[in-house]
């Protein structure tokens, strides 16, 4: 097993802002349909906010601001007054990218981490 980081972050976010990882290849070889890969992390804000796991056969279809065919999305909601929020997440395609969107208030604090582990 090995694992690898693919989004990282501790810069706060202003209003209705984003972070955005780059577009990560999680896997060495072609993934087989039944086979899936663990993303595991970490997400703490002092703002409400989600965090979305997009992934891709293809990394193309990656490289856009708003996902559309081809791109399957995991959305999951972040409240801030629950605390931190572990996220452990699978994802099936060889391609991933992670985009974190704040919520209405500015940020004072932040951290993101998301690994792959293959």
């Amino acid at each position: 097993m090995r694992a690898f980081v693919i989004a990282n972050s501790t810069l706060a976010l202003g209003a209705l802002a984003q972070y955005t990882s780059e577009i990560q290849g999680v896997s060495v070889t072609t993934l087989g349909d039944n086979d899936a890969i663990v993303l595991a992390g970490y997400v703490a804000s002092d703002q409400n906010g989600s965090l979305e796991i997009w992934q891709s056969m293809a990394a193309a279809d990656l490289a856009v601001a708003v996902p559309g065919d081809g791109v399957l999305v995991i959305t999951i909601p972040y409240v801030a007054a629950a605390g931190g929020m572990e996220v452990d997440e699978m994802v099936s395609a060889p391609y991933v990218r992670v985009v974190y969107t704040n919520g209405a208030i500015q940020q004072n604090t932040f951290r993101l981490i998301l690994r792959a582990i293959l």
